[in-house]
């Protein structure tokens, strides 16, 4: 028979047990307020890591309860037979074979030959349980000696576990070493701590790859999404009734089996500080200061601290100076905290910085032939457009090509001569200025630096529900208006315009605020003492404060703190040009006649893509979800005094029928086109069916933020046969012909990031 010996550990620290109730708390809040995918994944993540460490403080505090080895004592000892085999043998034929425990239970086996100790570890707590009850009615191996059973693991092999341990750590950090290039000392070394990103490889990864290997890699993320296009729409097409085009997209590579030509990639006029929004985080920095700037990881990862934007290549001079100043007077100045995502508690959640100019600033790139060749002449000449305007904008001076052989980019050229015996053209009026691209290995970095802004507005995102905030809102009031004074005397200092400002309040977990989070004018608010006042609409105000404006090309737009808007103006006006060109064709501006084509924009945002064509068609009508957004898209008409512009407020996939119900039969129009420019996710299925049931559409230019969507969409859409009852335009009986890809052509609008546009015309 077997005694049971018992022990008794510490009991759970009252610290530890408080942190455990707060971290509790606070995935509460997290499985409560999580909307999107990414809080609801944080959420499971936290709710794991809280409960690993309750279990580890109640091991702590009670092991005896929790340990998952059982020390064995009064076995036999002198005996080569009754080591860890002899051990695991006796006990696999008297304990093993119960319906309670299997030989699977048995994780680990420890007892040396000398010792009449040893040491069972099984799966589970409740496991041992089972053991020891087992044991206690076993006779003992050694006759007229009792067996002693100890939950928890034995002190004589306490040397042997630090040692495996030890030769495990050994293992990891040689392995870490060698894919770092070092190895540490004597080939042995503990694991290194895992350790937040650099702030660049966190917020543009490809800072230190060369410009033109950038380029190769979106080139070739495009040429994936093409054939998968094809894919999409081959495994939806009867045999008998494969189009054309898929027959010359086999012809042409069995390998990347593009959907259509692809012209090349648009570069970037500007490659270094182009961003005109900056959203930085309030937080801590590794020295546990509090900082505004990049959050180095992902929160899911358990990476909370916050890095400076000084070292990324993204980021504007502007608004470096404007995080600066903001983590200066958060470690100087400020009574209230910054906000701790973990606990759920603090004042200041983020400082985002927009940018305005009165002109595009968009320098023509430079060959490195010429550049190598006459450093000094070829940067002295390199011309910048003064006050480019569409109409006049060459976007294909921005194109660099990759020959199809090395990138699977085939040209118009050669996608016309890959077409079956018989088969006429299906491909859209030869672009001509494709030739004035550059080649791959022409692409260098030089370019003229981005000239000052000459406007700056600065949204504060502040937690209005922290305790201090409500007990004290003077004191709120007056740290708003010194973080205010404080960026402003940056900005006076750095030669920078005059901030305006704006408050944003929420208190959610994640800093991504809902659209219609309340944003007050920070000088009114405080001036009116409603700075804290939760209450109140999604806008910043009237005309001038809280508002910025920016250009594309001879176009002005009004920008509100959370309005969309490119963040790359400079790539965005080549990008729309691009767009404009596709979509109603190079002359129809200068043809003589009046216009009489229907541009619908879908996903419109501010309306910048169908405001850049009013002038070629004769209406435009815009939708989009976000209501603030579309109040700006009806001001920049009329700041540009464009009358023949209208903007729906709504979700497309509700709004889009009725336009199209109301304006796509008109007879006044010659043609109806569509140019969608989704969020990531692609569009509805609703708007998609919308847009294929609508027979006047005859053209659409997709524009692409996310290649995998839009292969979704863009196989929908080319599709023969949509599962779909009806349509809408008058066309409900008899679908009307799939669409067809004509061309595509990717856009580099996020240098030194993985993220790549691109712009695929379709037609029918």
């Amino acid at each position: 028979m077997a005694e049971v010996a018992a022990a008794a550990g510490p009991p759970a620290a009252v610290d530890a047990a408080a942190r455990l109730r707060k971290e509790l708390s606070f995935v509460q809040s997290l499985l409560k307020s999580g909307q999107s995918l990414s809080e609801m994944v944080a959420a499971a993540n936290a709710s794991v890591a809280v409960a690993a460490k309750a279990v580890g403080e109640l091991r702590r505090a009670h092991p005896e309860s929790c340990s998952t080895e059982l020390t064995i004592r009064g076995l036999p000892s002198g005996s080569d037979d009754w080591d860890w085999r002899g051990l695991k043998r006796w006990l696999t034929n008297t304990i093993v074979g119960d319906n309670r425990l299997s030989a699977k239970s048995i994780r680990h086996v420890e007892k040396d030959a000398d010792k009449d100790v040893g040491v069972l570890r099984l799966a589970n707590e409740d496991q041992i349980k089972v053991a020891m009850d087992l044991l206690a009615t076993v006779d003992p191996p050694v006759a007229g000696s009792a067996l002693t059973l100890q939950r928890g693991p034995a002190p004589e092999y306490s040397g042997k576990k630090d040692e495996r341990e030890n030769r495990k750590r050994g293992r990891e950090g040689e392995e870490q070493g060698q894919a770092q290039g070092e190895r540490p000392a004597g080939g042995r070394g503990p694991k290194a701590p895992r350790a937040a990103p650099n702030v660049c490889e966190a917020t543009c990864p490809l800072w230190r790859t060369p410009y033109p290997e950038q380029l190769r890699g979106k080139l070739a993320t495009v040429v994936g999404a093409l054939g998968k296009i094809t894919d999409t729409v081959e495994r939806r097409t009867h045999a008998d009734a494969k189009p054309t085009w898929i027959q010359t997209s086999r012809a042409l590579s069995r390998d990347t089996q593009p959907a259509c030509p692809l012209l090349g990639v648009l570069r970037s006029p500007v490659i270094e500080a182009y961003r005109n929004k900056s959203e930085f985080t309030c937080g801590m920095d590794e020295q546990e200061r509090p900082s505004v700037g990049f959050l180095r990881g992902s929160f899911i990862d358990g990476i909370t601290c916050v890095g400076s934007p000084n070292v990324t290549r993204h980021t504007s001079k502007a608004a470096i100076a404007m995080a600066d100043a903001a983590s200066d007077f958060l470690r100087q100045g400020a009574q209230f905290p910054v906000w701790d995502k973990r606990y759920g508690s603090g004042f200041w959640r983020l400082v985002v910085v927009r940018e305005g100019r009165r002109r595009s600033f968009l320098p023509l790139p430079l060959a490195a032939s010429a550049l190598a060749a006459d450093e000094a002449g070829a940067r002295a000449g390199q011309q910048v457009l003064a006050d480019p305007t569409f109409p006049a904008l060459d976007p294909w001076r921005y194109l660099v090509t990759s020959p199809s052989s090395a990138s699977g980019a085939y040209t118009e050229e050669q996608w016309a001569e890959a077409l079956p015996d018989g088969a006429s053209s299906e491909t859209r009026s030869r672009e001509e200025g494709v030739a004035r691209g550059m080649a791959l290995e022409e692409v260098c970095e030089a370019e003229p630096a981005m000239p000052p802004p000459d406007e700056l507005l600065v949204m504060l995102q502040v937690n209005p529900q922290y305790s201090r905030a409500l007990a004290e809102p003077e004191l709120a009031r007056a740290d708003l208006r010194n973080m205010a004074a404080a960026l402003t005397a940056a900005a006076t200092a750095a030669g920078l315009p005059a901030p305006s400002f704006a408050v944003q309040h929420h208190h959610g977990v994640s800093n991504a605020a809902p659209y219609d989070a309340p944003i007050v004018h920070l000088d009114a608010a405080v001036r009116e003492g409603d700075a804290m006042e939760t209450g109140g609409s999604g806008s910043a105000g009237g005309e001038g404060p809280g508002y910025i404006h920016d250009s594309l090309c001879e176009l002005r737009f009004r920008i509100s703190p959370t309005a969309f808007f490119q963040v790359n103006s400079s790539a965005t006006c080549v990008l729309y040009k691009v767009v404009g060109d596709w979509a109603v064709g190079c002359g129809s501006s200068s043809s003589g006649s009046p216009p009489s084509t229907l541009l619908l924009d879908v996903c419109c945002g501010t309306g910048t893509i169908g405001l850049s064509l009013a002038h070629r068609v004769a209406k435009v009508v815009g939708v989009d979800s976000v209501e603030s957004a579309v109040e700006d898209a009806r001001a920049n008409a009329a700041l540009n005094g464009i009358t023949n512009a209208e903007f729906v407020a709504g979700k497309a996939e509700m709004a889009l029928p009725s336009i199209l119900a109301q304006h796509a039969e008109k007879k006044e129009y010659s043609e109806v086109v569509a140019i969608v420019d989704p969020p990531r996710a692609g569009l509805h299925k609703s708007v998609l069916a919308a847009l294929r049931g609508c027979g006047r559409i005859r053209r659409l230019v997709y524009v692409a933020c996310n290649p995998e969507s839009l292969a979704q969409n863009v196989g929908a859409l080319c599709a023969p046969n949509p599962e779909r009852r009806g349509g809408y335009g008058g066309h409900a009986k008899v679908p009307p012909p799939p669409f067809r890809p004509v061309k595509a052509v990717a856009m580099d609008l996020f240098p030194h990031t993985h993220h790549v546009e691109s712009v695929m015309l379709l037609e029918r």
